[in-house]
């Protein structure tokens, strides 16, 4: 009896599978096969951080009257991960590495009914985000017909969806995408898809609206049948569902550093039967990276490698302290040209360090004039911080350029300076090495002018006379003066005050 009724089934369920292919099937198939027709069998993919591509994909779905489905990473993105200036974000990372594909929360369901499906993206540095290769890679497009399109401010579509296609099947039908700015319009869209072949469902055709239910379980070895029934105008048919096992995974045991592991497998939950056997995974061995602890002014740093499973260290290797810092020369005379001394570092064995490797010399802007300059070495590489030292410019000497006797005194002239001075101090004395009893000291400011008169001396009496300029600057808060060297000393004889 049992066979018997099998036989009955079977040829009631091959009438309706005749019938159903004779009318709505066959109307289904002949719409599939006109390549610009949109409908059901279209699906609009996309993946939006800002609303801008779902705008895009939401207007696409809406004119195709096609199925649509957002891309959701398993961990959101946040604004702090959509950084662009920012070189350690989560975006940047992950568009700078090739191999990067961040999880899906979700999938398609019956991708395979599918024959359209346009994916859009919004252009991050230049590519689509990494998460459309994850879901491209997720599932089997062979024979199908893709359409991308993109969003952006004002990035072009540029290489990304060749990139996109190149992780595809050979079988898939690549359309040339299009990029899209923000708040596009549903006519710009429809515009679009019209010039691309795509058209919305005509006027008195119906948007079928199909309920879908089981007629008949599948066993595990036994088919059952799944029946599509349009609410809106009851046209229906059947599709065979495939006898399957119910699958039940049996988790993967990862392999340890040092310990075998499984790879994950499967069986039946109903009959038991072995779907995916597991096997014997064999140890993974260690898989070190790099950790550095930069060194600084104060401390030793460190270079060891990582077990990055099972954090077992080794090869640990001492970053020793940069220790000292030297500037080549401390003082300069000015010339009118920028001074930049040569800066060494060593560390606390005695090692110079590399310029350009492990730090970077910061100096002064427009070091030209007369004052007190502060260089700094910002630390990089393996070390961190900053070391930092100062060098002097120093005014110009400056010379006596006519020295005359007076009733009583002298008058000494130079010439005018054209770096910036605050001023100029002449020392005078009856002794040719200005001894500390014997001299004298005048100091003329800024803007009093390049001559000085000195009277009340004693008549006939010799003098030694010198000059020098001097700028005054701060220097941790305090005034200070810059002086140059003294001029090489001239004589002058005071005449009778008769």
């Amino acid at each position: 009896m049992r066979a018997i009724r099998q036989r009955i089934f079977a040829c009631i369920f091959a009438v309706l599978f005749i019938t159903v292919m004779a009318s709505g099937g066959k109307k289904e198939v002949k719409a599939a096969e006109r390549a610009g027709d949109a409908g059901t069998n279209t699906l609009v993919v996309y993946f939006s951080c800002t609303e801008n591509t779902k705008t895009v994909a939401e207007h696409a779905a809406n004119i195709l009257n096609a199925d649509i489905y957002e891309i959701v990473p398993a961990i959101p993105y946040t604004s702090e991960d959509l950084n662009y200036s920012n070189s350690a974000s989560r975006t940047s990372i992950e568009q700078n590495d090739p191999n990067a594909r961040p999880q899906i929360s979700g999938n398609v369901e019956n991708l395979e009914g599918y024959e359209t499906i346009l994916i859009g993206y919004p252009i991050w540095w230049g590519q689509a985000p990494k998460i459309i290769y994850t879901f491209l890679e997720s599932y089997d497009f062979s024979g199908k017909t893709i359409l991308p399109f993109c969003t952006s401010a004002s990035s072009p579509l540029g290489t990304s969806a060749d990139n996109l296609h190149a992780v595809c099947p050979s079988s898939v039908r690549w359309l040339d995408g299009r990029r899209f700015g923000a708040g596009t319009s549903r006519e710009t869209v429809e515009g679009w898809l019209s010039d691309m072949g795509f058209s919305s469902p005509g006027e008195g055709e119906c948007k079928h609206n199909y309920i879908e239910e089981v007629t008949v379980e599948a066993g595990c070895t036994m088919d059952g049948e799944k029946t599509y029934t349009c609410s809106l105008c009851g046209n229906s048919y059947a599709v065979p569902i495939p006898a399957a096992h119910h699958p039940v995974t049996d988790p993967a045991i990862a392999a340890g550093c040092e310990t075998e592991g499984k790879t994950e497998g499967s069986h039946c939950s109903v009959c038991n039967t072995v779907i995916i056997e597991q096997k014997d995974v064999p140890a993974s061995g260690h898989h070190y990276k790099v950790d550095i602890v930069p060194a600084t002014t104060k401390k030793d740093g460190s270079i060891t490698r990582i077990c990055t499973v099972c954090r077992t260290a080794e090869d640990r290797k001492v970053i020793s302290q940069a220790k000292s810092m030297k500037i080549s020369r401390l003082s300069f005379i000015y010339n009118g040209k920028s001074k930049k001394p040569g800066i060494t570092i060593e560390d606390n064995q005695g090692k110079m360090l590399n310029e350009g490797v492990d730090y970077t010399i910061i100096y002064p802007e427009n070091a030209k004039e007369p004052g007190i300059y502060k260089v700094t070495v910002q630390f990089r590489g393996n070390y961190s911080g900053t070391m930092s030292g100062n060098f002097t410019l120093r005014p110009q000497n400056v010379f006596i350029s006519k020295l005359m006797p007076k009733k009583s005194g002298f008058s000494v002239k130079w010439k005018k300076q054209k770096q910036k001075l605050s001023g100029y101090e002449i020392s005078y004395s009856t002794s040719r090495k200005f001894t500390k009893k014997t001299t004298h000291f005048l100091t003329i400011r800024k803007g009093a002018g390049t001559s000085k008169s000195v009277s009340k001396l004693k008549d006939k009496q010799k003098y030694y006379v010198r000059l020098r300029s001097f700028r005054t600057v701060k220097e941790n808060g305090r005034s200070r003066k810059l002086y140059s060297e003294w001029s090489k000393a001239k004589t002058v004889r005071v005449k009778n005050r008769s």
